[in-house]
């Protein structure tokens, strides 16, 4: 199973994801980047800064980045 990355980039400022997750497929990591988008939003609120998810696969490529 593929293991992804799900990286938080919040302005200039990315947290690396260090650990990552084992998903079937790069439609599953689109969910759950979703999911954890929802969860930041819950937390922080909307007010915070421009943030964004960049998901990425084992070699650490970026796979997909969108923000919210």
């Amino acid at each position: 199973m593929p293991r992804y990355y799900f990286h938080i980039k919040r302005g200039q400022m990315t947290t690396l994801d260090q650990e990552g997750v084992d998903l079937r497929n790069t439609c599953d990591a689109k969910i759950a980047a979703t999911q954890r988008a929802k969860e930041i939003m819950t937390q922080e609120g909307p007010e915070a800064d421009r943030r964004a998810i960049i998901i990425a696969d084992d070699n650490w490529d970026r796979l997909l980045e969108f923000q919210f």
